[in-house]
């Protein structure tokens, strides 16, 4: 007897295994252990695409947090969209087996398609945005790149999620409400960008750097990755397939989808648009920075976050009443022997340096924690200071920039938090009894007892030392100094060239005595890179003793400066501003030293700086050993 059209489907339905079917057509883990199931073609009801990819994807069985609004997981299970890979790449295994799936977790390091295009862009979280590069805008060659097939963006998982909805079929009687799991899988994810994602500044300094190593650098630092704060909520059927990190012992063909293998050493901060090279290489340390910037965690309390900080295995950070770096206790400075000794009046002489080492003032620095943990600071690279050296000095009266160098949403201080300028140091220097020198002799005590075999170096605290500066202004505060019409215009239209690709100071004439406490940091002067000339004259070493540090890159101006008065002056280049030469006019400024005493003091100075050099290049391959070894030290 023929069944009819009802009984038939009653009867397919008695054999059809009961599953627990999502509103957004994602499958619910049951209590039962997740298994390898071999995939069936089974007639299915016309789904959308969405609802198709979305049914691909089943929740873990274990639940991470969940409150009245959001239930979080640890992780899923990803059936791999073999329809998205490039099958010509040799990363894409030839098929995947029935039921084979991929295990992803939060923490992880993924690959996924493009985003849509939103019809409208929110400035008021960051979360609702992709990033803002060229590449972000439309599904380009750049994105298109092996082994997808698709525009894809590499990213971080957070958070995976289902909405709660209101169940409405709950007792209208009943006081309680009572929710339910609904909507699709969804997940918060961190950014890196790519370099078309940098801002036009950064992007046209990084290219003009490429192009100086050659073709195949360009190719190389064309597929950098940056790492950012930069959050946004996805669809988790977005998921391609993994991302793997400065791997090159990774076999991308042991894994059920294809692996996209990139560099990745520095941080982007968007807000202030600026790129750092940051302590973390270890997976754990880069999980951390992802927590810290999940905003859902935080807005979903101490529980949600103790439970992610958790399941990697990490401790979450401690709150501001519990911060246990804010105090940094007494700078202390190291030095050599000095170079000269010099009676001024009688009872009174001045121990002059050609360099000395001291502590970074983390406190004063915008970003300490992501650029070095509280807990690895005592091993950071200290900084070395030289006589010649153009630094940030904390300055209450000074100007900050304008017009191109402003960048909204930006301290107008960055990246200091505190009012500072620039300057050139021309003297390191200490007051001493004027018995410490022999009847006006030039060779110190320290210096003397260091011949001897004794201690060659000296510990002492910043507050008893000094430094002379030359001034360096910012074209801001050039302009409302300058008195002559055809400098201020000229002053003006740099001041508003947005071609630039860092900000301008001005050479000065004017000195002043500051004490140590008054130092923040060096700052790179960009223009030494393209100097050849001699460098120990020249600034472009300081790239490699701050590399883990905020660059504060600039380019001092070689068509003007400012004189004694701190009027600014057209200059002629070669004459007034060769850079090659910024270290003698600052000795040729100081009102420290006679004439015998400046030739000596710049010839160890000189010396001096060339053999920092020299320091800083053999260290330079010991480098990611020494990061390594401090990031150990890190509480996770």
């Amino acid at each position: 007897m023929a069944k009819t059209p009802a009984a038939a489907a009653s009867s397919s339905a008695k054999k059809t295994p009961a599953k627990s079917i999502a509103a957004g057509g994602g499958i619910v883990a049951s209590s039962s252990k997740f298994k390898k199931t071999p995939r069936t073609k089974q007639a299915h009801p016309k789904k959308s695409p969405a609802e198709e990819v979305d049914a691909a994807i089943t929740v873990s069985e274990t639940t991470l947090y969940e409150d009245e609004t959001r239930k979080f997981y640890s992780r899923i299970q990803f059936v791999p969209r073999g329809d998205k890979f490039m099958k010509s790449d040799p990363l894409s295994p030839p098929a995947f087996g029935d039921g084979e799936t991929w295990r992803v977790a939060i923490g992880d390091l993924v690959c996924i398609e493009n985003p849509p295009p939103k019809k409208s862009r929110s400035s008021s979280s960051s979360r609702d945005d992709t990033p803002a590069g060229k590449s972000s805008r439309k599904a380009t060659a750049s994105t298109q790149e092996p082994p997808f097939a698709v525009g894809w963006r590499p990213c971080q998982i957070l958070s995976l999620f289902r909405e709660k909805r209101r169940d409405k079929t709950t007792n209208k009687l009943s006081t309680k409400k009572r929710y339910r799991v609904g909507g699709p899988l969804r997940m918060e994810v961190r950014w890196f960008y790519r370099r078309a994602d940098l801002d036009g500044r950064n992007r046209r300094y990084e290219e003009s750097l490429s192009k100086e190593g050659g073709a195949k650098k360009k190719e190389e630092e064309s597929r950098e990755l940056f790492e950012t704060g930069r959050v946004s909520v996805v669809d988790a059927s977005s998921l391609l397939g993994r991302l793997a990190l400065n791997c090159h012992t990774d076999d991308p063909l042991g894994h059920p989808v294809p692996t996209a293998v990139r560099p990745c050493h520095r941080y982007y901060l968007h807000e202030e648009q600026d790129i750092v090279e940051i302590l973390h290489k270890k997976k754990n340390g880069m999980a951390r920075t992802g927590l810290d910037c999940s905003e859902l965690l935080l807005q979903h309390g101490e529980g949600a976050r103790k439970a992610a900080y958790g399941y990697l295995g990490l401790v979450p950070p401690k709150g501001d009443h519990d911060d246990d770096g804010a105090e940094e206790g007494i700078s202390l400075v190291t030095l050599p022997p000095p170079i000269k000794t010099i009676n001024y009046a009688k009872g009174k002489s001045s121990a002059y340096y050609a360099s000395c080492t001291l502590a970074h003032p983390w406190s004063q620095l915008s970003h300490a924690d992501l650029l070095c943990p509280r807990s690895g600071r005592g091993a950071f690279p200290p900084w070395e200071l030289c006589a010649g050296d153009v630094v940030a000095l904390h300055c209450e009266e000074s100007t900050p920039a304008a017009d191109a160098d402003v960048v909204v949403g930006r301290d107008q201080w960055y990246p200091y938090c505190v009012p500072w300028t620039h300057g050139q140091v021309t003297a390191i220097f200490k007051d001493v009894d004027a018995s410490a020198s022999k009847g006006g002799d030039s060779t110190s005590v320290v210096e003397a007892s260091a011949s001897r075999g004794g201690d060659s170096t000296s510990v002492v605290e910043a507050s008893s030392l000094f430094c002379e500066v030359r001034w360096f202004q910012r074209l801001a505060e050039a302009q409302a100094e300058c008195q002559k019409k055809k400098v201020l215009q000229f002053l003006k239209d740099i001041s508003e060239n947005t071609k630039r690709t860092s900000e301008v100071i001005l050479e000065g004439k004017q000195v002043h005595t500051l004490s140590f406490d008054s130092l923040l940091g060096p700052v790179l002067i960009e223009e030494a890179k393209n100097s050849k000339n001699d460098p120990t004259r020249d600034d472009a070493n300081l790239v490699l003793p701050t590399s883990f540090l905020i660059q504060n890159r600039r380019t001092v101006s070689d068509d003007v400066y400012c004189d004694e008065k701190g009027n600014p002056t057209m200059g002629r280049a070669m004459i007034d501003l060769d850079p090659s030469l910024r270290v003698d006019r600052g000795m040729d400024a100081s009102k420290r030293f006679k004439k015998h005493d400046q030739d000596v003091i710049l010839k160890a100075v000189l010396r001096g700086r060339e053999e920092r050099i020299v320091r800083m290049r053999e260290r330079a391959p010991l480098r990611a050993a020494k990061v390594d070894a401090m990031v150990s030290t890190e509480t996770l």
